[in-house]
């Protein structure tokens, strides 16, 4: 079925994540015609919630809010009428030994790592205070379209101007070090300034969440800054849940967006992006529908796109083999449980009030690269390092009466393996993880409901992600800023004309913030 020529519609988005749907609720706002098109049956994408057993429900991928940007907030009008907010508590590093170290506050975590060591407690609130005035002087080029610098408007060199201006205020011992900082690795960073290998671990798990880098990968020190931006306090690591679950946020998105008049069409999978001589001109369905668009936006990876969506006829081929250099490595593999107690880690008051926010598992950083280690060669690590939620502990709506929900991120799992196919080890590597945690929650594997383990190819199934990478595009230093997704495009168009990016793999990246949406839609609605 052929839509009527004469019902266009303004503006065709591809995928309704939270990038995707930030996108359509400010176009919608500005006034044009707004169809969202999602393949699944509900809107969400890595920040939805899925079921995990009946009466279990947990994240998809991103488990927590906090990293949203505040002025999308404000904009959105996301306040207490539309979603509620839980405030859990910090990072907890669990040992087998049971010591464990508390990260929360800024203020707290020093007061903890000084009960032990009041050099790294200094340093800890020096790199605190460091990063929050790195992230603010960057705040221009970090949360906001960039510049071209090519342009000949004056807009563009205004914006230049105060760039260069807020770097200068870093002063003339701050801003040497902060370029410094950026293409170092993270080990050398914490090996500079602390003494305590629990609290560095800590420190790292935040700069390689996600990503395909170890701790002596160079430029890894800029997750740092990446997962640490000043509008959440910097390595503040107290967490912010949704309640109802990340989804609840979404559908709150997804709600401004229809209430501002976009259509949100649900089990829609787009199969074809129409261009006609160079010029987009909609989308077309699985099922042979076709929706003419005057701009079509998507919120998929941008190999997904060009590689599958429009193929590369329409491109010149510099740029196709550009986007065929593109780096997108899956590196997290996802655990849902449904438990039928509370876990109590070892070193931990009984109750869940010291798990209300997350807990690590990998207490030293020769932990994460031997993890690394054997991820780069296509096998699975003996022992993966952890990153866990626990969102019944503040949220009991998730689950049945005095049950839980535990939700996990296997860090470093390749999205191919070298000897075998994931097909074959899902379940292998999923009794693995639940036997880490059971080692430091004993009677954990014994409580476990039902379990769900979904790989990097999994993930590339559910979501569309590239090898099942999260972020779309590797955040490494030859793929941010001006050479995000590719040199010279990072603005959000494309070759082709009408055609526009919006996800996590378009400037500043991905981290569940919503910035590639918000940033998108404001340089979309000035071509109208």
């Amino acid at each position: 079925m052929t839509r009527d020529m004469g019902n266009v519609v303004d503006i065709a988005i591809i995928g309704a994540g939270l990038n995707g749907l930030v996108t359509a609720a400010y176009l919608a706002k500005a006034g044009r015609s707004v169809t969202v098109l999602e393949k699944a049956d509900r809107t969400g994408g890595t920040m939805g919630t899925v079921e995990i057993a009946p009466g279990y429900l947990g994240p998809a991928a991103i488990d927590s809010i906090e990293l949203v940007h505040p002025s999308i907030i404000d904009d959105l009008e996301l306040n207490e009428r539309r979603i509620r907010k839980i405030r859990g508590g910090g990072l907890i590093l669990a040992s087998e030994e049971g010591d464990c170290l508390y990260f929360d506050s800024n203020d707290s975590t020093a007061d903890h790592v000084a009960r032990f060591s009041d050099s790294d407690a200094r340093a800890f609130r020096e790199l605190n205070t460091f990063l929050k005035r790195v992230s603010s002087a960057l705040d221009s080029a970090l949360t906001q379209p960039l510049a071209d610098p090519t342009s000949n408007a004056m807009s563009g060199a205004f914006d230049l101007l105060k760039l260069g201006w807020s770097l200068r205020k870093l002063g003339k011992d701050e801003m040497p070090e902060a370029l410094r900082f950026l293409p170092m690795t993270i080990k050398d960073v914490l090996d500079e300034r602390f003494e305590s290998e629990a609290l560095k671990a800590m420190i790292a798990a935040t700069a390689l969440k996600g990503s395909w880098l170890g701790p002596r990968s160079a430029g890894s020190a800029y997750g740092l800054l990446h997962h640490n931006p000043h509008w959440a306090g910097g390595m503040d690591r107290t967490a912010v849940f949704a309640g109802g679950g990340p989804g609840a946020f979404t559908d709150a998105v997804a709600a401004v967006a229809t209430e501002a008049g976009a259509e949100i069409r649900l089990n829609a999978r787009v199969s074809k992006i129409l261009v006609d001589v160079g010029k987009c001109t909609g989308v077309a369905l699985e099922d042979g529908e076709e929706i003419q668009a005057r701009r079509v936006v998507s919120a998929l990876d941008p190999k997904t796109t060009f590689e599958r969506l429009t193929g590369p006829e329409w491109l010149d081929p510099d740029f196709v083999e550009k986007v065929g250099q593109i780096r997108s490595s899956g590196s997290v593999t996802i655990v849902r449980l449904a438990l039928d107690r509370m876990p109590q880690f070892k070193g931990t008051p009984a109750g869940g009030e010291s798990v209300s926010g997350r807990i690590q598992i990998g207490a030293t950083l020769d932990h994460f690269e031997r993890a690394f280690d054997a991820a780069k060669y296509g096998t699975l690590p003996e022992n993966p390092t952890l990153m866990a939620s626990i969102p019944t502990v503040l949220d009991p709506s998730l689950a049945p009466a005095d049950k839980h929900v535990m939700h996990v991120w296997a860090q470093f799992t390749p999205s191919r393996l070298r000897e075998k196919e994931w097909e074959d080890a899902r379940e292998e590597f999923g009794d693995r993880i639940v036997s880490m945690l059971d080692r430091h929650a004993p009677g954990l594997k014994g409580s476990v409901v039902h379990r769900q383990v979904e790989t990097p190819p999994d993930l590339e199934k559910r979501f569309g992600l590239t090898n099942g990478c999260l972020y779309h595009v590797d955040l490494a230093l030859d793929q941010l800023l001006y050479m995000r997704p590719i040199p010279g495009w990072f603005r959000y168009d494309t070759p082709i004309e009408g055609l526009f990016l919006c996800g996590a793999g378009v400037h500043p990246g991905g981290a569940g913030t919503g910035l590639p949406g918000k940033c998108a839609a404001a340089c979309i609605v000035k071509t109208f």
